[in-house]
């Protein structure tokens, strides 16, 4: 999943988060965003669960926007 934040300076806390949640997760400087999976999961469940993960982070941020693609 490809996750994008209007604010650069959160990309850090989020790639955190997310492995701390057993994300594989990086920044990808070509497309400006985080590039995240679950290697337990697949399709719709591991998008939904990265989803949820996000969404729990963003709770404590509720002006951030997030954009997320599969």
């Amino acid at each position: 999943m490809q996750i994008r934040l209007d604010d650069a300076s959160l990309y850090a806390a989020l790639l955190q988060c997310l492995r701390g949640e057993g994300c594989i997760a990086y920044y990808d400087h070509e497309k400006g965003a985080i590039e995240a999976i679950l290697p337990h999961l697949f399709g719709t469940q591991e998008a939904e669960a990265i989803s949820s993960l996000v969404a729990r982070w963003q709770s404590d941020l509720p002006d951030t926007q997030v954009e997320m693609r599969d």
